[in-house]
C-alpha cells in the first residue's frame, strides 16, 4: 500500500508500533469479495475475518481501513459512482458491518477515503508539462474528488454512530485554486497516475498523527 510511509512516519513520532494487513483485489471489509473465483473469494473472506479476530485478540486500539473505494462503488476505473449499484450498496453495507465489529472487538476505526487521483502519469506529465504541453492538466480537482468519494463521505453520519471516524486526505494536497497537489517544489507525490511516491505518502503523516492522539 502506498500510503504506509506516512503511517510509519506517525507512529515513528508517537513512539507506538503498527501492524499492516494488506493483499491485492482484497477489500478491508467483513464478509465481501471482489473477485470471482472461488479460490480468492475463500482467501478475500478469511482474511478479512481473522483480522477482526487479530484486532480482537491483541486489543489493538486503532484500526484504519483503507482502499481505492470508488473503484468498488462505481464505474471499474473508479471515476464516476452508480448510486444504483448493487454492488455499492453491499460495499456500504459490509463496511457499517466491519465498522460495528471492529468496534465490538474494542478498537478506535478509521475509514480512510482516498487519495487524490491524477489525471495522467504524474511524472510522465510533469516532464511535458515543463518542456511542450505547458496547458497540461495533471491535477486532480476538489470538486471531482468529492464526486467520485461521495457514497462514502455520504456515510459519515452512519460511520460516526458506530463510534468510527472519516479520514480525508485531500486536504493535504489542496492548492488555492481548487487543484490537489501532485508535487509542490519538486517535490513529486505519484510515481504514476494512482499511486504515492515516498515523498506522496508522508504527506499523510499528520492525518495518520490523528489517528494515534490520545
Amino acid at each position: 500500500m502506498s500510503v504506509l510511509p506516512g503511517l510509519d512516519a506517525a507512529c515513528r513520532r508517537a513512539g507506538v508500533a503498527g501492524e499492516v494487513v494488506a493483499r491485492h483485489t482484497t477489500v478491508p471489509i467483513v464478509d465481501y469479495h471482489h473477485v470471482a473465483s472461488n479460490t480468492e473469494r475463500s482467501i478475500s473472506l478469511g482474511l478479512s475475518r481473522a483480522v477482526v479476530d487479530h484486532v480482537r485478540r491483541h486489543a489493538v486500539s486503532n484500526t484504519v481501513l483503507a482502499a481505492y473505494w470508488p473503484l468498488y462503488a462505481g464505474s471499474l476505473e473508479g471515476n464516476e459512482p452508480d448510486a444504483s449499484s448493487d454492488r455499492q450498496a453491499l460495499v456500504r453495507t459490509r463496511l457499517l458491518d466491519t465498522v460495528r465489529e471492529l468496534r465490538a472487538a474494542g478498537s478506535r476505526v478509521w475509514v480512510m477515503l482516498d487519495v487524490p487521483k491524477p489525471l495522467v502519469d504524474v511524472p510522465r506529465g510533469l516532464a511535458q508539462r515543463s518542456t511542450w504541453r505547458p496547458s497540461l492538466q495533471i491535477e486532480d480537482t476538489r470538486s471531482a474528488w468529492e464526486r467520485r468519494n461521495a457514497a462514502f463521505i455520504a456515510m459519515r453520519a452512519e460511520i460516526e454512530a458506530l463510534g468510527g471516524r472519516l479520514l480525508d486526505p485531500s486536504p493535504l494536497f489542496a492548492m488555492p485554486d481548487g487543484k490537489l497537489a501532485v508535487e509542490r517544489d519538486g517535490v513529486v507525490f505519484y510515481s504514476d497516475d494512482n499511486h504515492l511516491t515516498t515523498e506522496g505518502a508522508l504527506l499523510l503523516a499528520p492525518l495518520f498523527e490523528t489517528v494515534l492522539a490520545p
